[in-house]
């Protein structure tokens, strides 16, 4: 839902069925599904094989490890891209993001490595009131923010999950694979810089080179016979496509934007 805010038409991709995802989506394995056709590309792998969680029980190498393997099928793309995961991961350079400072009552830290530059605002968590009574090691206590987790709700209503996360439309196992629309909002504004950066950049290029062969800026290069020449590619305008690229794990499909997770 954030790339969409921001410009994008957003197209989902996920081994699993997503009957509530609010875009036009395939049911297919993302790592061999075609890339062509889109200006920019978001991922999540599998997350369980680095969560906190996972480490603790010592279940981690029961879970597939796609990150590296993501990374170079969008290096290979040729367009730019994002691919997020939880802390922990080993993602390159990433850009953390907190819900609590993007105006959520939530402290849910994402991290996304990005083929482009992008600033994080950091956390807030110590500026928000307290809202939310939850239950903690067995104890309840209030708190300004809701925890949102899979395994469990700590006592917390499924209306307090989707508060937080600004997603009215998901089940409760939903959520706790998603990742708010805030979140993708803000990479949404970078990314969609980065997609104009590049086509004035290509534009600039196209203009030296005409300069080069005596053609005015702007002007097609006649054909051999001195005609007029057509067609050809129009520059990107400010609206782009985004394929969301989640991958087949074992569980409950990830989620950036969406049950299924990416807005690639």
């Amino acid at each position: 839902m954030g790339y969409s805010l921001v410009g994008f038409e957003v197209v989902g991709v996920d081994i699993w069925p997503q009957p509530r995802y609010p875009f036009a989506f395939h049911q297919a394995d993302a790592m061999t599904f075609p890339l062509d056709g889109f200006d920019a590309i978001h991922a999540s792998p599998p997350c369980q094989r680095y969560s906190g969680i996972s480490v603790v029980y010592g279940a981690a190498a029961n879970h597939p490890d796609l990150i590296a393997a993501t990374r170079d099928r969008l290096k290979g793309s040729g367009v730019p891209w994002v691919i997020e995961n939880v802390p922990g991961a080993p993602l390159d350079h990433p850009t953390m993001l907190c819900g609590s400072a993007l105006g959520l009552p939530l402290k849910r830290h994402r991290l996304f490595e990005t083929s482009f530059p992008m600033m994080s605002p950091g956390c807030a968590h110590g500026h928000h009131r307290k809202k939310y009574r939850i239950r903690q090691h067995g104890r309840e206590i209030d708190t300004a923010f809701c925890y949102v987790f899979g395994g469990g709700q700590a006592g917390q209503p499924v209306a307090s999950w989707r508060e937080a996360m600004g997603i009215d439309w998901m089940t409760v196992d939903e959520l706790s694979q998603a990742i708010p629309p805030v979140y993708t909002e803000h990479i949404g504004h970078y990314l969609m810089a980065e997609i104009e950066r590049r086509s004035e950049s290509r534009s600039s290029e196209d203009d030296d080179q005409q300069s080069e062969l005596g053609v005015p800026s702007g002007q097609s290069p006649a054909t051999s016979y001195d005609e007029p020449a057509t067609g050809g590619a129009a520059p990107a305008g400010t609206r782009g496509n985004a394929c969301a690229a989640s991958h087949p794990r074992t569980g409950s499909p990830l989620s950036t934007d969406g049950p299924s997770g990416n807005a690639s």
